[in-house]
């Protein structure tokens, strides 16, 4: 498998995972589901940052190329976090943040189940 296909697969699963939380929790808890919809929309959208800066000139003859691609790609994806989540809770207020924070996580650690083993 490619990684542009394994990419989207990880990034349309999330979503739909996502969307089919939100919709059930939305007729129970307005809140809760903007929470979780918030939290996992901040980990899909920094997924989503760390697989292309990562895997967009990916050269697996070149190992050191691609750790600094890591390494700059999961600080990009810290400082995203830190103001995204800043503007949640400064701008979008207010918001459940077990629920913000349990999705953000569920959808951060979501990744590790996709992809299949022998690509780990």
């Amino acid at each position: 498998m490619s990684t542009l296909i394994l990419k989207q697969h990880i990034i349309i699963i999330q979503i739909l995972i996502t969307l089919s939380i939100v919709l059930g929790l939305y007729f129970f808890d307005q809140l809760m589901a903007k929470s979780v919809l918030l939290g996992a929309g901040i980990a899909i959208l920094t997924t989503a940052y760390t697989l292309n800066k990562v895997f967009c000139k990916y050269d697996a003859t070149k190992p050191a190329q691609l750790i600094q691609q890591f390494y700059t790609a999961q600080v990009g994806r810290i400082l995203i976090v830190m103001a995204l989540f800043a503007v949640v809770f400064v701008r979008l207020m207010p918001v459940n943040v077990i629920g913000l924070l349990t999705s953000y996580l569920f959808m951060h650690l979501l990744p590790l189940f996709l992809i299949p083993n022998n690509l780990r």
